[in-house]
C-alpha cells in the first residue's frame, strides 16, 4: 500500500545544521545595520524588522527556496489576524503588514515565474488560475469597487505563487512528507492562541453563541475552523501513508486529536459539516469500518456537551432571527437586486458582494459578506462569473482525478485520493459559508496540491535532467 522510498530521489532541500550558522550571523548583522540606521534616522522600530525580514526572505529563496516556502507559511499563519493593525510607512505612504506581505509574495511569484518558466507548462494547475485570474481582470471594467477587486486579484496571483512554488521545489516523496509536517508546524502558533483563548473566556463572542468561540490567529473562528478542517485532512493522509514509525504515528494521533478539539472549540458548524462530509466519502468509498464511529462519535460529543447541542439544534430553527433565515434573506435580497440592475449576465465585479449588498441593505442587518461562493459569484459576475467559478473548481479537480486515476501505485492513489475528497467537503461548505475569500485554508490547499503534483509527477512531466 505505501509507496517504496528507496525508489525515489533523495531531497536536496534538507535544513541541515551545518549551513545554520552563517545566514544566522549575517542575519543578525544586516538587522542590528538596519536598527542602527533606524534609530539614526528616527525611523519607527518596527521598520527595521521589516526591511531585516524582507532582506531575509530573498536571501532565503535564492539558497533555500523549500525552507523559504516553510517559513513563509509559518509566519503567514501565525500574522493572520494581528497583520492587519500594524502599519509601516515607506515613502511617506502607510502599508498594513497584510497589505506588504501580500505585495512581497507577489514578487516572489512574479521571480518564480521568471526562474521556473520552464515548469508552467507541466503545472496542472495552471488553467485554473488563468482562468479565475482573466476573468478577474476583465471585471475590473465594469467594478462598482475597484479597489476591492484589485486586491483580490493579488490574493488569487499570491495563492498561485504558494502552489506554483510548492510545485516547483518539492520532487519526491521525502519533499512532500516534510511539506506536510511543515504545514503542521505552522498551525502549533494558532492552536496555542485558540487553547488560550477557549481558558481565559477571550474568544469571539456573537449572538447565536453560548460561549466565546476560540479563533486563533485568526480573523474569524470560520476561518480558523476551515483551516483547522484542511490541515486535519492532511493530517489523516499523512497518518495513512507516511506515519511509519510509532513516534510519528502518536504525534500524528495527538495533532489530529488537537485540531479535532479546536474544530469543536471553534462551535463552527461548516467546519463540523465539512468533516462529516469528509469522512463520509472516506467511508463509503474506501472503508465501511468508519461508518459507526461517524454514528457513535457526534452522539457521544452531543451527549455530553450541552452547548455542542445548542449550536447543531441551532442549525434547524427557521425563525426570522436564526442565522439560516438570515442567510436566505440575504442572498434572495442580492439575487433579486442583480436582476433588478440588469446585470444578471455579469454582476458587479469580483470581490464586490460586501458593496453591493451593503449599498442594498445598510450595515444594521449584520455582516453583508455572501455566506454562500456560488451566490457570490453570481451576484459578482451574473451567469459568466457563476460558469467561471464552476469552471475553476472543475480545472483543480481534473488534474487530481487523472492522477488518482492513472497512478499504478496504491501510495499515489491515496495522495490524491485524499486531497480530492478534501476538496469535495471544501467545496460543499461553500454553500453556507465564504470559503472562496478564506485565504488560509486555500494557502494550505494549494500548497499541499502543489506539492503533490511536484513531487508524484506523471512520466511526461519528469524533469529529463
Amino acid at each position: 500500500m505505501f509507496l517504496k522510498q528507496d525508489s525515489l530521489k533523495t531531497s536536496t532541500e534538507a535544513f541541515p545544521s551545518r549551513t545554520v550558522a552563517k545566514p544566522v550571523f549575517f542575519g543578525l548583522f544586516a538587522f542590528l545595520s538596519f536598527l542602527a540606521v533606524s534609530v539614526s534616522f528616527g525611523l519607527p522600530i518596527l521598520t527595521p524588522l521589516v526591511l531585516f525580514l524582507g532582506a531575509f526572505s530573498f536571501f532565503l529563496f535564492f539558497t533555500k527556496p523549500q525552507a523559504f516556502l516553510f517559513a513563509l507559511i509559518f509566519v503567514r499563519m501565525s500574522l493572520d489576524y494581528t497583520s492587519q493593525y500594524f502599519t509601516v510607512s515607506i515613502l511617506e505612504r502607510s502599508f498594513t503588514l497584510s497589505e506588504l506581505f501580500g505585495i512581497a509574495i507577489a514578487v516572489i511569484g512574479i521571480i518564480t515565474v521568471l526562474q521556473k518558466g520552464k515548469d508552467l507548462p507541466k503545472f496542472r494547475l495552471l488553467p485554473a488560475f488563468i482562468l479565475i485570474g482573466l476573468w478577474g481582470a476583465v471585471s475590473l471594467f465594469f467594478s462598482i469597487m475597484p479597489s476591492s477587486t484589485l486586491r483580490d486579484l493579488l490574493r488569487i496571483f499570491d495563492l498561485f505563487t504558494f502552489a506554483f512554488l510548492a510545485f516547483v521545489t518539492v520532487r519526491n516523496r521525502a519533499d512532500f512528507k516534510r511539506l506536510l509536517e511543515a504545514l503542521f508546524i505552522t498551525f502549533i502558533i494558532p492552536l496555542g492562541v485558540g487553547f488560550y483563548q477557549y481558558a481565559a473566556g477571550i474568544g469571539f463572542q456573537d449572538e447565536s453563541s453560548p460561549i466565546p468561540r476560540i479563533f486563533g490567529t485568526f480573523a474569524h473562528p470560520n476561518v480558523f475552523s476551515l483551516a483547522l478542517f484542511t490541515v486535519f485532512a492532511l493530517a489523516v493522509l499523512y497518518r495513512t501513508e507516511f506515519a511509519k514509525t510509532t513516534k510519528s504515528r502518536v504525534l500524528t494521533v495527538i495533532f489530529l486529536g488537537a485540531t479535532g478539539l479546536a474544530m469543536l472549540l471553534t462551535l463552527s458548524r461548516v467546519a463540523w459539516l465539512a468533516t462529516a462530509v469528509f469522512f463520509l466519502i472516506i467511508a463509503v468509498f474506501r472503508n465501511r469500518k468508519l461508518l459507526l464511529p461517524m454514528i457513535l462519535l457526534p452522539i457521544f460529543f452531543l451527549a455530553l456537551s450541552g452547548t455542542l447541542r445548542e449550536r447543531v439544534m441551532q442549525s434547524f430553527d427557521l425563525n426570522p432571527d436564526s442565522s439560516i433565515a438570515w442567510r436566505l434573506t440575504l442572498w434572495s435580497d442580492n439575487i433579486r437586486k442583480t436582476f433588478i440592475d440588469g446585470r444578471e449576465w455579469y454582476g458587479y465585479g469580483l470581490e464586490t458582494f460586501p458593496s453591493a449588498s451593503e449599498e442594498l441593505r445598510g450595515i444594521a442587518l449584520g455582516s453583508n459578506d455572501a455566506h454562500n461562493d456560488f451566490v457570490k459569484f453570481f451576484v459578482e459576475g451574473g451567469y459568466t462569473g457563476l460558469a467561471t467559478f464552476l469552471t475553476f473548481i472543475g480545472l483543480i479537480f481534473l488534474p487530481l482525478s487523472r492522477r488518482y486515476k492513472n497512478a499504478t501505485d496504491t501510495g499515489i492513489k491515496t495522495v490524491f485520493g485524499i486531497i480530492i475528497v478534501a476538496l469535495i467537503a471544501i467545496e460543499f461548505s461553500a454553500f453556507s459559508d465564504n470559503v472562496f475569500r478564506n485565504t488560509p485554508l486555500w494557502i494550505i490547499f494549494f500548497t499541499a496540491t502543489g506539492g503533490a503534483l511536484g513531487a508524484f509527477r506523471a512520466p511526461q512531466e519528469e524533469d529529463p535532467s
